[in-house]
């Protein structure tokens, strides 16, 4: 199974905390526009392996919680009876 979602986000009043020392900081206005892409694959009948890919441009450019490039991957495996491995990285 393949995805692709494009998305934008317009907003305001996005209140984040920036060190040193923590305090909350208000972003008046940003912008978020980007594109995630996902691919699961079960190459078995118990196991599925996953991986994704998200690329944003916001505005401003270091708004926080909003890299630019984040990669995921991850799998499910259920064994046994009552058991099952799930392993996710990003």
């Amino acid at each position: 199974m393949a995805d692709l979602t494009f998305f934008y986000d317009n907003g305001k009043d996005r209140y984040v905390i920036v060190p040193p020392p923590p305090a909350y900081e208000n972003v008046e206005k940003y912008q978020i526009k980007g594109v995630e892409a996902t691919l699961t694959l079960q190459p078995l009948k118990n196991l599925a392996l996953f991986g994704g890919v998200t690329y944003l441009e916001s505005d401003p450019s270091d708004l926080p919680y909003a890299p630019e490039f984040t990669a995921s991957a991850g799998l499910n495996w259920p064994f046994l009876k009552h058991f099952k491995l799930s392993l996710d990285c990003q």
